[in-house]
């Protein structure tokens, strides 16, 4: 016949919480994959369990242990209170080694707690990891409301850059002719001479004779 703790293992691996008379909930939770790049390894993801404060429902868990030993459910109760007092005698550095979780034990601050075994949700092998760059990679992203990739954005700035290219040369000619024509434009008009004054050539118109000298 299967022990109390073994029951509470099988029901928290199945459902993923138990609650502990009394105590708290026990919750399993997956643990994402993490990357160290100081040590360029990406660790694979894993499970841990943890001692909530959270008071859940046990009626579940009575109903379990009830068919699991076959017995009644004011015996569950008895075993399960039992099981919640063993935890709360815990001292100083006293252990409650469950069959393979973890163990219940006396936090710093001296409430109790749960630490997962690392031999049972221990991760995986971590992989090397190094920055590696595929240029023909293609990746979904979003510009604006727009669905797209990273494809069709680099071939969007090639083209833009070629366009800029083909008229580049025009925007100096026209610069180098509009200098031209302001410098032919200042040469043309009348200009100040070294000495001061208009500078352009003084045109003399004869003098009709208005008097006689004989």
């Amino acid at each position: 016949m299967q022990s109390i703790d073994e029951l509470i293992e099988i029901f928290l691996l199945k459902y993923r919480r138990c609650p502990v008379l009394h105590v708290g909930t026990l919750s399993l939770t997956d643990t994402p994959a993490s990357a160290s790049l100081t040590e360029k390894v990406i660790y694979p993801p894993g499970q841990s369990v943890s001692l909530l404060p959270d008071v859940m429902d046990n009626s579940d868990l009575l109903e379990f242990i009830s068919r699991r030993r076959e017995i009644s459910a004011d015996l569950a109760l008895q075993e399960l209170s039992a099981f919640s007092r063993e935890l709360k005698l815990l001292m100083g550095k006293e252990e409650k080694q469950m069959p393979s979780i973890g163990c219940f034990f006396i936090a710093p601050d001296g409430y109790l707690d749960f630490k997962s075994s690392e031999a049972t949700f221990a991760p995986g092998i971590p992989v090397r990891a190094e920055w590696v760059i595929h240029p023909e990679a293609s990746h979904s992203i979003r510009v604006g409301d727009k669905e797209t990739n990273t494809t069709e954005m680099s071939a969007y700035f090639n083209e833009r850059g070629k366009s800029k290219r083909q008229w580049g040369w025009l925007i100096p000619l026209i610069m180098a002719l509009v200098a031209a024509g302001l410098i032919g434009y200042y040469y043309s008009r009348p200009h100040p001479s070294e000495t001061g004054g208009n500078g352009t050539p003084i045109s003399v118109k004869p003098v009709e004779t208005t008097y006689s000298t004989e």
